[in-house]
């Protein structure tokens, strides 16, 4: 049996328009990493948090901690990744080696060589040209360190970023070779198994690799890849545990040289500064 219908409203009181009795719920707010949320936070997988977050510092790294870093202590771990392959056109190295020349000659003069900002660019735009397979620093380090390391025969500029521990570091350079072979004068092979591999061409230049465990640590490897041509360098290097390896330096290198190069190009030596304070 069906119900009676309601009755009618008094007279006077306005009919209200068919419809559902409520609105419907607004739409949720997209949460942060979802498919709607385009910068997805990662969070640091290698290393547990020793320590709150602090803000990055641009940090000086003095002549020795930038020897470390070349030497022996190395760089650190990254992102996404685009190889630009061998056959792209080769890279004229001409007005590289006159400009890389001034570059070093300005930040040398800073006090203790290290400059306020990385003059070829910013590390987390390398870092973002980096293998997935080493992308712990770009959410994890504490501070960024840029100056001019002299070494062997040759001076360069180097960038770097790491974590709060030292654990992970990464590095980009670029300069004059450091000696001959320029594959052989990056690490400290009295400090780590060193492994070299053999020269490949590319881009119009040598490529090769530099890698290694600590010969105390076989956790703590430092990979370095390196491309010469006629008195100019360029190279990345990354410091971290056992998913470092040649390859990644490698394949970090031919994604960020395009960049690394222009860096170099459009850098305005008179603007280089010392660290505040």
């Amino acid at each position: 049996m069906s119900s009676l219908p309601p009755p009618p409203p008094p007279p006077g009181v306005p009919v209200p328009p068919p419809g559902p009795a409520t609105a419907p719920p607004a739409p949720a707010t997209p949460s942060l990493g979802s498919p709607d949320n385009p910068r997805p936070t990662v969070p640091f997988q290698p290393l547990p948090p020793t320590a709150p977050a602090t803000s990055r510092s641009r940090t000086p790294l003095y002549a020795a901690l930038l020897a470390l870093v070349l030497a022996a202590g190395g760089a650190g771990a990254f992102v996404a990744t685009r190889d630009r392959g061998s056959d792209s056109p080769a890279i004229d190295v001409a007005p590289l080696t006159q400009q890389i020349t001034k570059l070093v000659t300005a930040v040398g003069a800073l006090p203790n060589q290290a400059s306020a900002t990385c003059p070829i660019g910013d590390i987390d735009d390398f870092a973002q040209l980096a293998p997935e397979g080493t992308k712990a620093v770009t959410t994890a380090r504490s501070a960024e360190r840029s100056g001019m390391l002299m070494q062997g025969s040759g001076k360069a500029i180097v960038c770097g970023a790491a974590d709060a521990t030292g654990a992970h570091r990464i590095a980009v350079f670029a300069g004059e070779p450091f000696g001959n072979p320029p594959e052989r004068s990056v690490i400290d092979g009295s400090q780590r198994t060193v492994t070299v591999s053999p020269l490949s061409d590319f881009r119009g230049g040598k490529l090769a690799t530099i890698c290694g465990p600590r010969t105390d640590n076989a956790n703590d490897v430092l990979c370095d890849a390196i491309w010469f041509r006629n008195g100019f360098q360029a190279g990345v290097l990354l410091k971290g545990g056992t998913e470092v390896t040649a390859a990644l330096a490698e394949t970090w290198l031919k994604a960020a040289l395009d960049d690394i190069v222009a860096g170099v190009q459009h850098a305005d030596p008179t603007t280089v500064a010392a660290p505040a304070g």
